[in-house]
């Protein structure tokens, strides 16, 4: 595994979150109900970053120096490199807790845990507010990821897409190359584009788009099956036809138009 999964992996995880909570509110208009995998993301970052470690982090150490082990992550891992340009307090903030990590005995494994995840963590929480095109761009990368693991098996998109259930994947193992290297400039993409003045769509808008999709996948596979996105961890769930069907619907938000498809993923990112 390299440091590219995890955008992939969280970014996925992420949107599944979303739409979960929007289905849920959609057809059963529970809040409470709605928030059931509010926490999605939180367990994608470190379960994906504990592998991560172990397969990438390992094998730099030796000797231990926090500086050039930093520097070594930074390299592969540009997300940093933007972050020190783009928030230099929060970068440094995160050279400097990896050290005391180190310094009070963590193994660069942890220590790396908690340094990916807050890095991916902040840049996710950009994507919101990034440009349009970004917005577009990381959904057509999580279309064509989706794409690549359903032609290989759907087990494998369901962990990709759920990986609190059973834990994450290495998608690095099963998607080509150039979709992995692609996710890491669109890391940077969401950076460098960012705008905090940039308007989030309203509820209104964001159901009056969301809304008539999800119904029209209740219409095609019945009510049951489309709520059970909400509840992926359910023991009787249908995995194979949960992927498929949160690939039909991420394929019928893509086909509206542009900029309502970008309206739509903006909310869902948000969530």
């Amino acid at each position: 595994m390299d440091w590219n999964s995890i955008g992939l992996s969280a970014l996925a995880g992420a949107l599944a979150g979303g739409i979960g909570t929007a289905i849920a509110f959609a057809l059963t208009k529970d809040r409470k109900k709605a928030g059931i995998l509010a926490t999605v993301l939180t367990v994608v970052l470190f379960s994906v970053f504990r592998v991560l470690a172990n397969d990438y982090l390992k094998p730099l150490v030796s000797p231990l120096d926090a500086d050039a082990l930093f520097a070594e992550v930074s390299q592969e891992f540009t997300l940093l490199d933007r972050l020190e340009s783009f928030d230099p307090a929060f970068h440094r903030d995160l050279k400097v807790d990896f050290s005391l990590a180190l310094e009070r005995g963590e193994s660069p494994e942890q220590a790396g845990n908690a340094l990916g995840a807050r890095a991916a963590e902040y840049a996710l929480k950009l994507l919101p507010k990034a440009s349009d095109q970004t917005v577009a761009d990381y959904s057509v990368m999580v279309n064509d990821s989706l794409d690549a693991l359903i032609g290989r098996d759907t087990d494998l998109c369901f962990r990709f897409l759920f990986p609190h259930v059973d834990g994450a994947i290495d998608p690095t193992r099963f998607l080509p190359e150039s979709l992995v290297r692609h996710q890491l400039s669109l890391f940077a993409q969401t950076v460098e584009t960012y705008d905090p003045e940039r308007p989030a769509p309203t509820a209104e808008q964001f159901q009056a788009l969301f809304n008539p999709v999800v119904q029209s996948l209740v219409e095609q596979h019945g009510q049951a099956a489309v709520v059970a996105l909400s509840a992926p961890e359910a023991p009787d769930i249908d995995r194979a036809q949960t992927c498929l069907i949160v690939r039909e619907l991420y394929g019928k938000i893509t086909a509206l138009p542009e900029n309502d498809a970008v309206t739509v993923y903006r909310a869902l990112y948000a969530q």
